[in-house]
């Protein structure tokens, strides 16, 4: 994993620790009666809203007879922008103890420029100065099944075991001239990763009042088989309003960082992505 995980975990966590802080100063923050409406209790809960993904990829992409590509830095040298995508997540509570939890979002971005160094890419040299076309993106769903083992009104604490799965596709392709007056030709190519990562973690929903609730996410997966190395970790933090019944509003910060080295499919080489950003939408509970 990359360096700085408590500065991450931090900032993940800052929106809905620092508005649970305000909320508990507030007057009238006493739990409401049993026979009230309670989101932990709700059989369905449906997120939707808008998630502003900001990527940052280091990525290298090796031949196929063995020549070791350039590990790029994606927004050092092809460049990058936060894009606001849209996400959805859903839960559903099979009981009390027992759920199953779904989401999805997706990310991509493309640019044409000329770089600054020289790049070897899927066994091919692209020299200072090439003009290339650059393409990342990413789709990442997750299904995951949940035991609650702490169910209070106020508070739900639960074990999850899930599977991450992570399609990805990069490329770099460099038009270079050829002598003086042969023309041009391409170099470089596409790449395509899907990752299908197997998760644990730990999952909170805390009551803080009748109407607030805090929902926390830690999970991670390490694996190493032969040549091939993978990991996952994923940290997540809301605050959700359920201003009614049935429709609420929410806000909070996902983290998630993957590093993949080996071969895996059409991949050969490294990969080092993290996307991160704030997130807002509406809770929908049923």
């Amino acid at each position: 994993m990359g360096t700085g995980i408590l500065g991450r975990l931090a900032r993940a966590w800052l929106v809905t620790a620092f508005a649970a802080g305000i909320t508990l100063g507030l007057p009238g923050g006493a739990i409401a009666g049993e026979n009230d409406e309670n989101l932990l209790d709700s059989r369905f809960q449906f997120g939707l809203g808008t998630f502003i993904n900001g990527s940052k990829l280091k990525i290298r992409l090796d031949g196929e007879a063995g020549l070791i590509g350039t590990p790029v830095d994606w927004s050092r040298t092809i460049g990058d922008k936060d894009l606001s995508r849209f996400r959805v997540d859903g839960l559903w509570r099979i009981s009390d103890r027992h759920h199953v939890r779904l989401m999805y979002t997706d990310y991509n971005w493309s640019t044409v420029r000329s770089i600054e160094e020289e790049i070897i890419w899927d066994g091919e040299v692209i020299p200072v100065g090439a003009s290339v076309r650059a393409f990342f993106g990413f789709e990442v769903a997750e299904a995951s099944y949940e035991y609650a083992f702490v169910k209070r009104p106020d508070l739900e604490v639960a074990g999850t075991i899930g599977l991450h799965f992570t399609s990805m596709e990069a490329s770099l392709v460099g038009r270079v001239q050829v002598g003086d007056d042969q023309g041009f030709v391409e170099r470089g190519g596409t790449t395509d990763l899907d990752a299908p990562l197997p998760v644990f973690g730990v999952r909170s929903l805390w009551r803080l009042r009748d109407n607030l609730y805090v929902d926390l996410l830690g999970q991670a997966f390490s694996l190493s088989v032969d040549e091939y190395d993978g990991r996952i970790l994923n940290l997540r933090g809301f605050l959700i309003w359920q201003w009614h019944p049935r429709v609420g509003l929410g806000i909070g910060y996902d983290w998630f960082d993957v590093d993949i080295d080996g071969e895996e499919d059409d991949f050969r080489g490294a990969l080092d992505w993290t996307y991160e950003g704030p997130q807002i939408f509406l809770n929908f509970a049923f």
